[in-house]
């Protein structure tokens, strides 16, 4: 995992971790040893609207944005590039909407994670 934007370490983190996450949902494990193909992803792009904003704020937070370049390599087949852009959504829940989760970048970053996923299986 890595990223271009200024000041993101902490949400690649989060973004590899959400990846890990809905690998093992998927019943996909992730090794980092002895693997046949390597996936590698770029943060391009990252407009932060944190949970308290949201709260605070509500829909005039705005929405919190990545865009992010995948790239698979594999031993036996030509590199495969796709690019994801993800935006955060409104709370879905009253638990949702009161805990800020629902719009955050918390909440893009796991979408974003899900695109990925879904994109390569």
């Amino acid at each position: 995992m890595k990223t271009e934007v200024e000041n993101s370490a902490e949400e690649a983190q989060q973004l590899k971790e959400f990846l890990v996450k809905e690998f093992k949902a998927k019943n996909k494990e992730i090794k980092d040893s002895e693997a046949n193909a390597e996936m590698i992803v770029v943060m391009k792009h990252l407009k932060k609207v944190s949970r308290s904003s949201r709260l605070v704020w509500g829909s005039l937070a705005g929405k919190a944005e990545i865009r992010a370049d995948v790239t698979i390599t594999t031993t036996n087949a030509a590199p495969v590039s796709f690019t994801v852009d993800t935006s955060s959504k409104g709370a879905s829940s009253a638990g949702g909407w009161l805990s800020g989760y629902g719009g955050s970048t918390e909440d893009a970053l796991e979408r974003t994670a899900a695109k990925i996923v879904s994109e390569i299986l």
